[in-house]
Parts: structure tokens; C-alpha cells; sequence
């Protein structure tokens, strides 16, 4: 069977969360009116969530559709994204709410708030970096043959 290399799942899952919580703690301190502390606290919790889930839910996905993802058609990216997302989602509310001191219906809206800025990041940085890897290993592959 043909399995995605753990070099390329602790690559991708690491590269997504460092550019997750530098873009999006300033945003969520300041949308939140939350403490950059307190924020960035949720931010880093929920990346480790997050990068936990990301390498069991695409390990999942490897297994069940193994093969190349640089010619996944825009349509499954989406369906990817949105599918990754609300497994998330699940998990992260009821930190979210404890962690800011909401309601879990507070924490809900949280979350699909931040739904709609992380989404379009993770189908966009999966599309980038599934060419990226592609690149990589042709060059690599271009490099034993020389």
C-alpha cells in the first residue's frame, strides 16, 4: 500500500500551524476584545488540537484513498477542508468556551466565525503545499537519477 511519509505529515502539520497562530492571534485578540494573552493561550491550544487531529484525519484519508493529492480537483480540496474543519470544530468549542469564559452557544459562534477566516487558509496552504511537496520530491527523484 502506498503511505504518505511521516517526514511529510510532521512538515505539513507543523508549516499550517506556526502560520496559523502567527496570522490568526493578533485577529482573534483584537475581534474577541480578549487579552493577547488569553488569546494566544486558546490560539496555541487549539493548534495543538488541531495538528493532532490534522495528522490522524489525513493519515485516515491516505489510507483510504492513497495515492497523489497535487491533482485533487478544487472540489475535493473543498470538501476536504470543510470536513477537517468540522471535526475541529466539535473538539475546540467546549475549550473555547472555557477558556474565554463563554457559553457553549457563544463558543459555537466563535468558532463558525473562525470557520469562515480558517477555511479558505487550509484549502489555499493544502493546495500550496501539496505542490510544494510535489515539486520537492520530483527534484529529489531528479537528483538520483543525475
Amino acid at each position: 500500500m502506498n503511505t504518505v511519509l511521516t517526514k511529510e505529515r510532521f512538515i505539513h502539520a507543523i508549516g499550517f500551524e506556526v502560520l496559523a497562530i502567527l496570522g490568526f492571534s493578533p485577529l482573534m485578540a483584537w475581534a474577541l476584545d480578549a487579552q493577547v494573552a488569553t488569546a494566544g493561550a486558546l490560539t496555541l491550544m487549539m493548534s495543538l488540537l488541531a495538528m493532532l487531529w490534522n495528522m490522524v484525519f489525513n493519515g485516515l484519508i491516505d489510507r483510504r484513498w492513497p495515492g497523489s493529492r497535487q491533482h485533487w480537483r478544487f472540489h475535493i480540496r473543498l470538501l476536504h477542508g470543510v470536513v477537517f474543519e468540522a471535526g475541529l470544530v466539535v473538539v475546540c468549542v467546549p475549550l473555547t468556551a472555557w477558556m474565554l469564559g463563554l457559553t457553549l452557544w457563544q463558543a459555537v459562534l466563535v468558532e463558525l466565525a473562525f470557520f469562515v477566516f480558517i477555511l479558505p487558509y487550509t484549502v489555499a496552504y493544502n493546495w500550496g503545499f501539496d505542490k510544494a511537496w510535489g515539486w520537492w520530491l520530483l527534484r529529489q527523484k531528479a537528483g538520483q537519477r543525475a
